[in-house]
């Protein structure tokens, strides 16, 4: 079964708690939790992650962003011991994983990815690495390494994160990733909608993959439960 990842802005605890039920509500598998989705998506308050995971319980999984600020990925020292407070502090307020990504040149940051892949194991949570993995060079290098050190899923539109090109248009990517990386949960996301999402898992070869999407489920800057079922339907239509 494709699952299906529904991002959600969780700046404002209010629009917060409206977004996760209209996910729940919709039918999806988990929700992916960010502040600030005007910069791609930054960490959310503790508070606030406590309020949705007991909002939705056990039926929705909840995956906390852990990103301390917009911009780039490579971070300095005081940064990184930041990143792995907010990440103890997601687990805390009872998120089921965590999503980070963070860069050292143009490789993964191995240590910081280390950490909390330690922090991920020794609480039982989830990881995946957002798409900081679009930055890479070398994908496919980054791609055997995160899959060695445990992460769970990489979230990918297979195209440049530069670009702002969306997963329909990056098929080729996609399916080569999904053919070389089989150990590994690729998580599709990028300008995927309901209107498209059928022929985006149509055109790439079976594996493991699901399916995430975020603007294209919102009505009036707020995730639309409507819509989500729309997007669940599609995908278990496939």
């Amino acid at each position: 079964m494709v699952e299906v990842e529904i991002c959600i802005d969780c700046t404002e605890e209010e629009a917060a708690l409206a977004n996760a039920s209209a996910a729940l509500e919709g039918g999806a598998h988990r929700i992916e939790c960010c502040s600030h989705m005007d910069v791609g998506g930054l960490t959310v308050a503790p508070s606030i992650l406590a309020q949705i995971k007991s909002l939705v319980g056990s039926k929705v999984e909840v995956l906390a962003m852990v990103r301390p600020h917009e911009g780039g990925f490579h971070y300095a020292l005081p940064e990184k011991h930041l990143i792995i407070e907010q990440a103890e502090a997601a687990v805390d307020a009872g998120a089921d994983g965590i999503v980070f990504g963070a860069l050292s040149g143009a490789s993964i940051d191995h240590l910081l990815v280390s950490h909390l892949m330690h922090l991920a194991e020794t609480e039982g949570i989830q990881t995946t690495f957002h798409r900081a993995f679009d930055v890479l060079t070398d994908p496919d290098q980054a791609a055997q390494e995160l899959s060695e050190l445990g992460v769970d899923r990489i979230l990918t539109a297979g195209a440049s994160w530069e670009s702002g090109d969306s997963a329909a248009n990056s098929l080729h990517r996609l399916s080569h990733y999904i053919g070389t990386a089989h150990d590994i949960e690729w998580v599709i996301g990028g300008g995927v909608s309901p209107s498209n999402v059928n022929q985006i898992l149509a055109s790439l070869p079976a594996g493991n993959v699901s399916m995430h999407a975020y603007s294209s489920l919102m009505v009036e800057g707020r995730t639309n439960s409507k819509l989500v079922a729309q997007f669940v339907r599609e995908v278990a239509s496939y």
